[in-house]
C-alpha cells in the first residue's frame, strides 16, 4: 500500500533530458547505492510526463488527482501506475510497440530519504509530450551523453590504443575562461558527464592549454 500522506520525489540520482523524439532517463556520474549507476535508457514521453507530477513537493494524496486528471484515467489505475516506480528494488521494464523500456531501481523514493540530495526541479508535463516516437535509434538527436576536453595534444606516451591526434599541434592557447564556458553550454544541454584529460596543463602558471 502507498502511505499517501507522504512526499514521494523522482530520484535526485536520475534526470530527465528531452531528446526531440523521447525522453532520456539517465543517472550522473558520482553516484551512490541509492540508485542505478551508469544509467541511461530511453523512455515513452508520457512515461516522462508521469515522472515530472514527483519533481513537486507534494503528497502522493495531492499528486493523484492531479494524475488523474491530466491522464484521464482512475484513481485505481493511476495508483497502480506509480506503485511500480515506488522503492522499486530492482530495475524494471514495461512494454510497448517499439520494444521494451527499461527504469532502473527506485525509481521514486521518499522525499526524507534523499537527505542531502533532495531537490524539486518542478518540471512541466506538458513540456515531454511530442507527436512522433522514436525509441529505437541509438544515437542521441540532442547531443552528446558525455564529453570529453582533452587539454593539450602534446602527447609523450604514445600509446598505441589511443585515438588522438597527436601529429598535429595545436599552437592556438585555449583560454581556461573558454573551458569553463563550455562545460555551461554542455551543462545547459544536459550532458551526463564532462572529463579532463591532459590534465599536466593545470601545472602552468596561465593555465592555458594548447
Amino acid at each position: 500500500m502507498i502511505n499517501l500522506d507522504k512526499v514521494y520525489l523522482l530520484n535526485p540520482h536520475y534526470h530527465l533530458r528531452h531528446d526531440i523524439h523521447r525522453v532520456v532517463l539517465f543517472s550522473r556520474g558520482g553516484t551512490d547505492q541509492d540508485c542505478s549507476r551508469n544509467w541511461q535508457t530511453f523512455i515513452h514521453p508520457l512515461q516522462a510526463a508521469l515522472l515530472s507530477f514527483f519533481t513537486h513537493n507534494r503528497t502522493i494524496r495531492e499528486t493523484l488527482p492531479l494524475l488523474c486528471d491530466y491522464f484521464c484515467k482512475s484513481p485505481r489505475t493511476i495508483e497502480k501506475w506509480v506503485a511500480e516506480f515506488i522503492e522499486n528494488p530492482q530495475p524494471i521494464y514495461t512494454n510497448s510497440q517499439q520494444g521494451r523500456i527499461y527504469f532502473p531501481k527506485r525509481v521514486l523514493i521518499e522525499a526524507e530519504k534523499a537527505e542531502g540530495n533532495l531537490r524539486f526541479d518542478r518540471l512541466d508535463a506538458d513540456s515531454f509530450i511530442w507527436k512522433k516516437l522514436d525509441l529505437k535509434t541509438r544515437r542521441l538527436y540532442t547531443g552528446p551523453a558525455i564529453v570529453t576536453f582533452m587539454l593539450t595534444n602534446r602527447c609523450i606516451t604514445h600509446c598505441r590504443y589511443c585515438y588522438a591526434d597527436t601529429s598535429t599541434i595545436a599552437d592556438t592557447p585555449l583560454p581556461t575562461g573558454r573551458i569553463m564556458e563550455l562545460i555551461d553550454e554542455a551543462a545547459q544541454i544536459q550532458v551526463r558527464q564532462v572529463n579532463l584529460i591532459g590534465g599536466e596543463v593545470f601545472c602552468t602558471k596561465t593555465g592555458n592549454p594548447s
